[in-house]
């Protein structure tokens, strides 16, 4: 094909072949496009996505976000139901302290990252606990709103696992979704950091014999 200098096009030209003269005096107001011949359709070039109105964003996104955290929650309550009941217990009964050791956490990872980083075995490291970071303040606050949960059923004496996480992160989907109340999610996943901290410890101390550890036999015969 040969596109001669008194050419007009008044549109874009798409063209495929190596042999193809376009002059440089020709007229053309579109763009020019070369193509392969060989190539066919993009995979579902055909299909157009609905258009989604700007209304229904947020509610979409907070629909994803609650099935992503409960998804989490599920993995956790079924993995480690006994420590996810005593992570719910020590945020329900100490959510001061779990709070405050949450804090003390959250202070305490940008010492502990600057501190890998300094050395070049440290620098993977460092990335590792920034990820790991990340991770944790979202275990926090599926765990916090688990905690969350289990104390609004346990004001009308009702007590469920999958009810307390459920209505948890139903809170934490609102709050998300209302303005000026998202500082709330912070204070959510703070309290769960602090009361999974709190309960990681109460566990090592008691494996470590410690603090709560069970008795031998020889210790009850010799208290005898």
């Amino acid at each position: 094909m040969t596109v001669g200098p008194t050419a007009t096009i008044g549109d874009d030209l798409t063209y495929s072949g190596d042999e193809t003269a376009i002059s440089d005096e020709a007229e053309i107001t579109g763009e020019i496009t070369e193509t392969d011949r060989n190539a066919g359709p993009a995979p579902f070039s055909d299909v157009s996505l609905p258009d989604i109105p700007d209304g229904a964003v947020t509610p979409l996104l907070n629909v994803y976000l609650f099935l992503a955290n409960f998804l989490l929650g599920a993995i956790v309550l079924v993995v480690a139901p006994r420590f996810s009941d005593r992570v719910a217990d020590r945020g329900v009964e100490r959510p001061i302290v779990s709070g405050g050791v949450g804090v003390a956490t959250l202070i305490g990872i940008p010492f502990i990252i600057g501190a890998l980083a300094l050395s070049i075995v440290g620098i993977p490291l460092a990335f590792i606990a920034s990820y790991g970071s990340v991770f944790l303040l979202w275990v926090g606050l599926v765990y916090g709103a688990f905690v969350l949960g289990t104390w609004g059923l346990s004001v009308f004496e009702y007590s469920h696992r999958w009810g307390g996480l459920a209505l948890g992160l139903a809170v934490v989907s609102l709050a998300n979704a209302l303005p000026y109340v998202s500082v709330l999610l912070i204070a959510i996943a703070l309290l769960g950091v602090g009361a999974v901290i709190h309960s990681l410890y109460e566990w090592r101390s008691t494996s470590d014999g410690t603090e709560g550890s069970t008795p031998t036999p020889a210790a009850l015969n010799e208290a005898s």
